[in-house]
């Protein structure tokens, strides 16, 4: 009998800690989180992203995508035509850039950030 409850024991927390991490894991949606100059910040999941759009954009303002740790691409914001989230065949969430009329595409989790910076001109 001992022997028995004991085993009953594991089981009950073996069930807990699976439970506790099921739980875990799905509170994980991927998020998109905007960080302002005043030091606040925002944060959308991206199921709630419907298009994100540039307005008033002019020549002097560049986007800079970083990822897996080491990889930059940078892009003049007059050149880009959308950016929208999507799933893929493979059910990755990834972020579609369309530019120059080309389409590329950066798993999520393979982003490290996206920078918005301001041209600088030597003169």
């Amino acid at each position: 009998m001992n022997f028995s409850k004991l085993i009953m024991k594991k089981l009950i927390i073996l069930f807990v800690v699976f439970l506790a991490s099921f739980l875990l894991y799905a509170q994980q949606e991927p998020s998109v989180k905007f960080y302002l100059l005043d030091g606040s910040s925002r944060q959308f999941r991206i199921l709630e992203i419907d298009k994100i759009s540039f307005s008033s954009f002019n020549q002097n303002y560049l986007m800079k995508l970083y990822y897996q740790r080491a990889n930059t691409i940078i892009l003049g914001i007059s050149t880009i035509d959308s950016l929208n989230f999507s799933i893929d065949s493979n059910r990755i969430n990834v972020l579609n850039v369309f530019a120059l009329g080309s389409h590329k595409t950066y798993n999520l989790f393979e982003i490290d950030s996206i920078t918005f910076l301001p041209v600088e001109i030597n003169q």
